[in-house]
């Protein structure tokens, strides 16, 4: 665990400067892995809050998730932020040298370099999270629930807590969000499923059986179209 002084030091190292108040409470409270709301104007430094406690903690061996997720709404933040981090680390390096270097990718619609989220920091847009949770390519057409859909589904608009009871509903509705995109994943999966199965039956071979398995399904069966389904 990280004191106040202790994080001083590490984010001066980190960034150049000393922190404010705000940033020394979140990373702290992100260090004992609590669950941070964090609301700041625009360029009072959010990204360095978000991105020091990861960086601290694989520099001095914390127990702390070891991937972290960069969500934002627009492909040219997502890329603008990614530059800054890796700024920040090349920073960070040199004064607390790793023993692996911290990979940093980039996952949107236009440079979709990781899109099995393998980074060690990830910048992606939301449309492409989603996409990646469910299992559903953000461009495919013909299905019941596009990601466009899913993200709206039960989500309003834009949020903005201004009291504890507020913060509590949206919470209610996000908890609602997500039962409802884990459904609409399982289902997804299952139909996904039937799909691979029939064509791989149509692309075995006719004249023997594999003796590990082999995919019995009627001659006359369907091809599962998500019209069906």
């Amino acid at each position: 665990m990280l004191y106040g002084e202790q994080i001083d030091t590490y984010f001066t190292d980190l960034t150049g400067f000393q922190p404010r108040q705000f940033q020394q409470q979140a990373i702290a409270h992100l260090l004992q892995r609590q669950d941070v709301l964090l609301r700041a104007p625009t360029g009072s430094g959010k990204t360095e809050t978000a991105i020091a406690p990861f960086l601290f903690a694989k520099a001095l061996n914390l127990d702390f998730p070891n991937k972290l997720i960069y969500v934002v709404p627009l492909r040219t933040l997502a890329n603008s932020l990614r530059q800054r981090t890796e700024a920040l680390i090349q920073r960070w390096t040199e004064a607390h040298p790793l023993q692996r270097s911290i990979v940093v990718t980039l996952q949107t619609g236009e440079n979709p370099e990781d899109p099995r989220f393998e980074g060690d920091i990830v910048f992606c847009t939301i449309d492409q999270l989603l996409s990646s949770f469910l299992s559903i390519p953000y461009s495919m057409e013909g299905q019941v629930y596009g990601v466009k859909e899913v993200f709206t589904l039960l989500l309003p608009g834009w949020v903005q807590p201004s009291n504890y009871q507020e913060l509590q509903d949206y919470q209610a509705v996000l908890r609602e969000h997500l039962m409802a995109i884990a459904s609409l994943r399982r289902v997804w999966n299952f139909a996904l499923a039937e799909r691979k199965d029939w064509y791989n039956s149509r692309s075995c071979r006719i004249d023997a059986c594999s003796l590990k398995s082999e995919y019995i399904i009627p001659a006359d069966a369907p091809r599962p179209t998500f019209a069906s389904q």
